[in-house]
């Protein structure tokens, strides 16, 4: 079930007047006249036909996306991850990027035939970094997964829509950027994240009871806007990791947590940085899954589950050894920040996140 926008919110859309237009006096406007307005009718009919047959054949934001059996399976991966591990020499392909694609939203062309993303009405108004729901994966299936997070949320699309149309899953994205779903307290830094705290909260955990969803996706950071003067204690993050699930426990018994990804929050550049200045020491930039995997959010994902709260899906396989968090792998950069995976990144190791995450939901095996 796909909610209407402004779901339970009254929020209305006030229709435009039609304005007639005088044809003749409108070519008489363009420097071509009216074979210019014949071609630009032309152009419309063109471009809108290509817009329907894209509607129509893709039935999410599949365009362009890699196709299933080209990226590598987790044993792969594995494979790959192990390999870039032990390299030493950026490749010749990543000395120069213009920008090492740090975006992990979505892009103009891959949001053909869809309504905006952006949540219309008075959120949009208070706080325009609320983004939500949106609609990925298969957009027909029956099935509806929800993810509910912050950044750390966003950068999981790539793999999940990928995934989402191969297991014939429809994804509901919930997203406000700094604001992780967990009930954790405001810093004294952050007293402008009271939407966070209490609108947005509120309205995610009222749009699960209504959904009843196949099943709900929660990550995030242990603290609101990550702009804390102090980090929340462990205590701090376990209880408000526990409340949030406590609170949509009843809608659906399928509750995942997606584990943190290696953070390099306190190394002096971040990963894309260093290995361009460490270019034939590429191993100087790596992180290890005792450095880089935030304790007290394993911790707290930890006693969740002890708890059967949720179950959760530990992400570490899809970026380290058992040793090793290598920053470059098969040519592609793992991370476009300190604390979040790349675009390309999230695409690649789609397959392999998708083949542990599916038997986590009770859904078939993917191959």
């Amino acid at each position: 079930m796909v909610m209407p926008r402004g779901h339970g919110h009254g929020t209305t859309t006030a229709k435009r007047p039609t304005r007639r237009v005088n044809t003749a006096e409108s070519s008489r406007r363009t420097c071509g006249g009216p074979l210019s307005t014949v071609r630009k009718r032309a152009t419309y009919a063109v471009v809108s036909a290509l817009i329907l047959t894209l509607n129509v054949t893709a039935p999410s934001w599949a365009i362009s996306l890699p196709a299933w059996t080209t990226l590598p399976s987790t044993t792969a991966l594995q494979s790959s991850i192990a390999n870039g591990a032990g390299a030493t020499i950026l490749s010749s392909a990543l000395l120069s990027p213009t920008k090492p694609k740090p975006s992990y939203s979505i892009g103009a062309l891959e949001l053909v035939g869809q309504n905006t993303c952006m949540q219309r009405g008075h959120f949009l108004t208070i706080d325009p970094a609320l983004v939500a729901p949106c609609v990925l994966g298969d957009r027909r299936a029956a099935k509806t997964v929800v993810l509910v997070g912050d950044s750390e949320g966003e950068m999981w699309l790539p793999a999940l829509n990928i995934w989402g149309l191969q297991a014939h899953v429809k994804i509901l994205r919930y997203v406000y950027i700094a604001c992780p779903p967990w009930h954790l307290p405001l810093a004294s830094s952050t007293p402008n994240w009271t939407n966070c705290s209490t609108k947005w909260h509120n309205y995610v955990e009222d749009a699960i009871q209504k959904l009843h969803p196949y099943a709900v996706i929660a990550t995030g950071m242990p603290d609101v806007a990550q702009e804390a003067s102090t980090k929340n204690s462990l205590s701090t993050v376990t209880a408000g990791m526990s409340d949030f699930f406590r609170a949509i426990q009843s809608a659906t018994p399928r509750r995942v947590i997606l584990s943190n990804i290696p953070w390099f929050l306190t190394t002096s550049r971040t990963p894309v940085a260093c290995a361009m200045f460490n270019r034939t020491a590429l191993q100087r930039c790596n992180g290890s899954p005792r450095t880089s995997l935030d304790a007290t959010m394993t911790s707290a994902i930890q006693s969740t589950v002890a708890n059967k709260l949720a179950t959760v899906l530990w992400t570490k396989q899809f970026f380290c050894t058992e040793t090793v968090c290598p920053v470059v792998v098969a040519n592609r950069f793992v991370y476009s920040d300190s604390h979040h995976l790349n675009y390309d990144w999230s695409l690649y190791i789609a397959r392999a996140f998708g083949q542990k995450l599916s038997p986590l939901l009770g859904l078939p095996q993917l191959p």
